[in-house]
Parts: structure tokens; C-alpha cells; sequence
């Protein structure tokens, strides 16, 4: 590829929404991944014949429509991509102790749901809804008032998301749903999705994903996550772009101040006019600059940086009838506990024994066509730190030693009990059951910590205190979770701004390309 413009280092989401954008607005791009997939996060893999995708659970925004179907017809992705609709009246399933609630589509069918289940709460209830969702509505037009003189619009344009946005969540929380503990945990449960505690997290953060990215309801790709950077990889290379993988690069080059291209770990060198990455920026900075060629002042906001938990993941087969028990196509959030605060710092500190609270999805259920001899595949989350296992961090993956594995087994069971709970007797009826550590989020997906957002997305390192797509090295520009925003679509929207940013034009200028829509089935 002579004349390289731009080479991005990895291939998640961000990164290839990157390369895509820049490759439909005439660039040659070339796109560099560490592993043996394409995708990151969004990456699958087989084992026995059994499919899993351990990165993408749900996606919202999809319906005719509504913003993302919009942005993958705009980057010219769109074209044989097939999204399932999960379960519409409970694509979510809370449940707390012996408690259950499901999360039905719609925000005003959530919200009389919930008034049905509390009536005696009406006014507390009708609130927090309806500052839930100004403020993500409000988010929402924000973005089209960005660029030049629209920007002294923003006071009028959205003063609740002003207000309130950078408001914790927990003192409103208590304030207007303070007389029943239930409801409170109802509302506020899903603080998974962003790796925070109710303290910790603000009105924005909150709002944003679970009263507008998912106010309409939730879907899964057709075929597993892979599906999603396939389509991407098909649209760049349309465009004269590349992927190559196994291709771990070790050096950002900088020559005369500027990033010019990067060094593989075979020693090959690679040169572009710019040098994005989809990397972590401690992974980005750190390690691929060099912490002598950093500003001081960069440097040291790498050291107050903090990273968002990681988690133990555990993949599932199972010979059990769950449609005949029950289940469906919705994601089940399990707590033993309404106490969040607790919880989650457990999981900040240590392993919790017992486990508390996990993340469960029955993927053959999401996606029929991935069911294997009437089996089903189950996926199950719980976060954890990742400092309990760094004694093993430089043992080969697959070759750590005894006392590594016993832990892997100890965990497993642990998780399995509280499986049970959910699904009875799973742990009797299983055909393959495999777990994931934070080790395997380092070795697979280089995530600095085995951190699944990036960044924690606290009140000091979102919004505006982001790490910036365009960064203090000249020719060097990231992408990805710690930037715009975590999660498939928040990366994706991350690599739309770097794209923007590169090409010194709006969002709305690189949208260039005009493909057939989704399906939704």
C-alpha cells in the first residue's frame, strides 16, 4: 500500500469505524491487529462447535430510524447485517434476592410498569423519569451543535443536561425514590452496563445508555458479534483499505515530534501520515510511545488515570429445555443484594467469596441460528479486580502454573452456585463450561488491567475530561472506549470523531456512502 495515509492499531470497533470513515473519504488505510480475529471486544470464537461472543450482549438504537441503523448505512456497513429484537417485554430481567422485574421496551411502557409495581411512589417515580430522560434526550442534541458558532446555542439547547448531567446519581436517587429500597435497586441496578455504583456514577452516565440508547428496546446481531467487524472489514476493503492480523506492533515511531508509522514485533516498520490507536492510552502512551517522549504534563494525567474493572467470564453449553423452562431472549442481571455501594466494593477490592451479583445471557436464545444439536450457549459476567491475578500476568496464556487453575476452578464453582439460582440444575446439565480471567482480557484484547470500559467513567474522566481523540503528539490521534464513549456503539461513535478529526470535518460530512439497511428480525 504505497502512499499509506493513515495505520490504526486495532481492530475493535473504534478502530475500524476509524479506518472505514477515512477509507470512504479517499484515504489508504491499514489496520493492524495483535490477534488471530478481527474485532476486539467484538470479536467470537468457537470452542467445540459451540459459538460465543464475549464482548456484545445487546445493542440499542437499531429501529427504523433511530441514530446507529443511521450511522451503519452512513459508513456504508449496513448491507446483509441482521439484528435479532430481544425479548420486548423484558429484555432485561432484574433479579434482586427473591425479587424479580422485567424491563420491558419503550420508556413509557418502563415507566408504567414500574408505577404499576408502586403505585404509592407516582410522584418520585414520574420524576426520576423525567429527568432521565431530558437528560438523554438532551445528550442527544448536543452532538448537532458542536462545530463553530452553533456551539453558543448549547445554553439553550440543553440546559437540564447542564444541570443535571454532571450530577451524581445517588443523592437525586435517594431524594425522589428514598421510601422504598426495591425501587430505588429497580431503577439503578444496571449499573453494570457502565462498570459504576450509584455514588459514583452521574445523571449522564446513567441516563444516556439506559433511558435513551435502550429506550426503544435491544437487539443482537444475527450470528454473533463477529458479524459486526466482518461487515466493516467488507466496506474497507471495498474501499482499497486492509486488515492484517497477528500483527502486534511494539512502536509508535516518532520522528522530528511527529508520529509517522509504528514498528511491528517482527521488527517491520510501518509509515503513514497518521497513526491512530484503538489501544487503552496507558497501552497507547506508556508502552508504544515511551514514557520518555511524553509531555509532562500527559504524563502525569497517565498517572492519575484510573481503569474501569474487569471481570470473570464464564462460557456455557447446556443439554437443558430453558425455552421449555421459561427462559427467553433477555438479559438476566442477578443480585443477592439492593446494597450497590457494598457490592461494588467488593469487586473493587477483592474476589468476593461469596459472590454476589452476575450478568447472564442465553445466546442461543438472542440468536436461534446459533443453537448446535438443541444445545444452548449461556454466558455469564461478574466484575472482579484484576490485582488478584497479576502474580501470573507474564506466564504464557495456557501455560500458568497449578495454583492459577486451581483459582480458575474455585471461580467457576462459585459462579455456577449462583447460576443455579437462575437457571436450576444448569451446573448438573452442562456439555462444555470454560472461564476467562482478566489475564485472558490482556492476552486477547491488550486491555491495560483487563479493563472492559477503558477509563472509569467517574465525574472526572467523562464528557468533556475525556482523554481527546486528537492528542498532544502531532500525527497521533485515538480512538475507542476511553475517548467518546465505551461499548460497541460508544466506540463507534469514538472512531466517527477521530475520523472527523483527521479530516478536519463534521460528522455529518464523513456519513459519505448510502447502503441498504438492516434487517430486524
Amino acid at each position: 500500500m504505497d502512499q499509506l495515509d493513515t495505520v490504526v492499531i486495532g481492530s475493535g470497533a473504534g478502530g475500524l469505524t476509524t479506518a472505514v470513515a477515512l477509507a470512504n473519504n479517499g484515504q489508504h488505510v491499514l489496520v493492524l491487529e495483535q490477534h488471530h480475529r478481527v474485532g476486539g471486544w467484538c470479536h467470537s470464537f468457537k470452542r467445540q462447535g459451540y459459538h460465543f461472543s464475549p464482548g456484545v450482549h445487546y445493542m440499542g438504537e437499531l429501529g427504523e430510524g433511530e441514530v446507529y441503523g443511521d450511522i451503519f448505512q452512513g459508513l456504508g456497513v449496513s448491507e446483509g447485517m441482521e439484528f435479532c429484537e430481544l425479548n420486548p417485554d423484558g429484555y432485561d430481567h432484574l433479579i434482586l434476592g427473591e425479587e424479580r422485574f422485567d424491563v420491558p421496551a419503550g420508556r413509557d411502557r418502563f415507566r408504567e410498569r414500574v408505577l404499576e409495581r408502586f403505585p404509592g411512589e407516582a410522584r418520585g417515580i414520574n420524576r426520576f423519569f423525567r429527568r432521565m430522560g431530558r437528560v438523554s434526550d438532551e445528550f442527544d442534541k448536543a452532538g448537532d451543535y458542536m462545530d463553530g458558532w452553533k456551539k453558543l446555542l448549547l445554553p439553550f439547547v440543553i440546559p437540564r443536561l447542564i444541570a443535571y448531567g454532571n450530577r451524581f446519581l445517588a443523592p437525586f436517587a435517594d431524594k425522589v425514590l428514598g421510601g422504598d429500597p426495591l425501587l430505588k435497586a429497580i431503577l439503578t441496578a444496571r449499573g453494570g452496563i457502565y462498570g459504576l455504583p450509584p455514588s459514583q456514577a452521574t445523571q449522564m452516565t446513567h441516563a444516556v445508555p439506559l433511558f435513551g440508547h435502550y429506550k426503544n428496546g435491544a437487539y443482537y446481531p444475527r450470528g454473533g458479534a463477529q458479524m459486526l467487524p466482518e461487515a466493516f472489514v467488507r466496506q474497507l476493503e471495498r474501499k482499497g483499505g486492509e486488515v492484517r492480523l497477528s500483527s502486534a506492533v511494539t512502536r509508535i515511531l516518532i520522528e522530528k515530534g511527529r508520529a509517522c508509522g509504528v514498528v511491528l514485533d517482527n521488527g517491520e516498520e510501518i509509515r503513514a501520515r497518521q497513526v491512530v490507536s484503538n489501544a487503552d492510552p496507558e497501552v497507547t502512551f506508556r508502552h508504544l510511545v515511551g514514557e520518555d517522549r511524553l509531555p509532562a504534563r500527559l504524563a502525569r494525567r497517565i498517572d492519575r488515570t484510573r481503569w474501569s474493572g474487569s471481570c470473570l467470564s464464564l462460557f456455557l453449553a447446556t443439554d437443558l429445555d430453558l425455552p421449555g423452562m421459561g427462559f427467553d431472549s433477555g438479559n438476566y442481571w442477578y443480585y443477592a443484594t439492593s446494597d450497590f455501594e457494598r457490592l461494588h466494593s467488593r469487586c473493587q477490592k477483592t474476589l468476593p467469596d461469596p459472590m454476589e451479583g452476575l450478568f447472564l445471557s442465553v445466546t442461543t436464545l438472542k440468536d436461534p441460528g446459533l443453537r448446535s444439536d438443541n444445545r444452548h450457549t449461556v454466558e455469564v459476567f461478574t466484575t472482579v479486580p484484576h490485582s488478584p491475578f497479576a502474580k501470573w500476568a507474564d506466564q504464557p496464556q495456557g501455560e500458568r502454573d497449578p495454583e492459577y487453575q486451581q483459582l480458575k476452578e474455585r471461580l467457576t464453582g462459585q459462579m455456577l452456585d449462583l447460576c443455579d439460582l437462575i437457571i436450576p440444575d444448569l451446573s448438573q446439565n452442562l456439555v462444555y463450561q470454560d472461564l476467562s480471567t482478566p489475564l485472558t482480557n490482556d492476552h486477547f484484547c491488550r486491555s491495560h488491567l483487563g479493563s472492559m470500559y477503558g477509563t472509569e467513567k467517574t465525574r472526572d474522566q467523562t464528557g468533556s475530561k475525556t482523554y481527546p481523540t486528537k492528542t498532544k503528539i502531532p500525527g497521533l490521534y485515538l480512538t475507542g472506549a476511553s475517548t467518546f464513549g465505551h461499548g460497541v456503539m460508544g466506540a463507534t461513535v469514538a472512531g466517527m470523531f477521530t475520523a472527523a478529526a483527521i479530516l478536519n470535518r463534521t460528522l455529518e460530512d464523513i456519513m459519505v456512502e448510502e447502503s441498504e439497511p438492516h434487517n430486524i428480525r
